[in-house]
């Protein structure tokens, strides 16, 4: 498995945690996540994925992404029943992309495009993965 960039120094004397799957800072998130994110792999942190609020009753969901060309995709995910979980990807629709600054990250507003209702749950969650 190839290491995360950002590992690859620090995590010499640790096999393991310097994979895309490793946790070397232990905040619950793989190091894959976080290089998506852009985020610092050997400190524990959050963010990067939030909801929004909503638009004519819809949810929308921001989220930080690496500028193109990206060696990673990502998917907004949701499902109504976490015992079950059934993850759909169906609906969502970009409404902007705004660069961060930075020349690495953008950040995105996608809207669900399944109104809320009073009687259905909802769930989401940012999927990453290499292409």
């Amino acid at each position: 498995m190839v290491s995360c960039p950002s590992f690859s120094a620090w995590s010499t004397g640790y096999p393991g945690l310097g994979a895309w799957d490793g946790d070397g800072d232990g905040d619950g998130e793989k190091n894959l996540m976080e290089y998506a994110l852009n985020r610092d792999p050997t400190v524990k942190d959050q963010g990067g994925f939030e909801l929004g609020g909503q638009s004519n009753n819809q949810p929308i969901v921001v989220y930080t992404r690496r500028l193109p060309p990206r060696d990673v995709s990502y998917w907004i995910e949701r499902c109504s029943n976490l015992i079950n979980s059934v993850w759909d990807t169906n609906g969502f629709s970009e409404i902007r992309a705004v660069d961060d600054g930075n020349g690495l990250t953008e950040t995105v507003t996608m809207q669900d495009g399944m109104p809320v209702t009073n009687t259905v749950p909802r769930f989401y969650r940012l999927k990453v993965t290499q292409p």
